[in-house]
């Protein structure tokens, strides 16, 4: 979800959906996003490329179409290489939907044991992490859960209370 920039890990997550696919052919990913330029161009011919047609571009999305297509996956895949905090990954979250992306000194700070974390770059254990949540309801409900936990403690009314106490204090 977000621009097409090789930052966010584009071709990690064809690799990655690559071997999804050979273990549930019947899986479908959906992107959610679009961009310019080279990485752009290059990742929408991988995903072409990928065996069965099971990817769905939906293009940008916003506001309640966003969070109705977020609402019909299962698990969400944060492939990207650095960030700042992702912010799409506590609207997954705060969904209910597990997340699975790399070790990233940003996503670990964040999000913590609410995601599970793989070592940089290895797009087979993403896949592995991925299809052991499609296919373990125990784990995914586990994560499902902590995922909702950790979004919780970031509801905006919330933080602008606290924010104004301090401010005020």
């Amino acid at each position: 979800m977000g621009r097409f920039h090789a930052q966010k890990g584009l071709r990690d997550l064809v690799a990655v959906w690559r071997d999804v696919l050979a273990v549930m052919p019947s899986a479908t990913l959906g992107v959610i996003g679009d961009g310019f330029g080279l990485a752009a161009v290059e990742f929408r011919r991988m995903l072409a490329d990928l065996p069965g047609g099971g990817v769905k571009l939906l293009g940008v999305l916003t506001g309640k179409d966003k969070y109705a297509a977020m609402q019909q996956s299962e698990v969400f895949i944060f492939p990207s290489h650095y960030e700042s905090w992702g912010h799409v990954v506590l609207e997954a979250m705060a969904m209910g939907r597990p997340v699975v992306g790399y070790d990233i000194p940003s996503s670990r700070e964040a999000f913590g044991s609410a995601m599970v974390l793989i070592p940089p770059y290895d797009t087979h254990a993403m896949a592995s992490a991925v299809v052991k949540l499609l296919t373990d309801k125990k784990q995914f409900h586990n994560y499902r859960t902590r995922s909702l936990s950790l979004a919780s403690r970031f509801d905006w009314d919330d933080i602008a209370r606290e924010f104004a106490n301090r401010l005020l204090n």
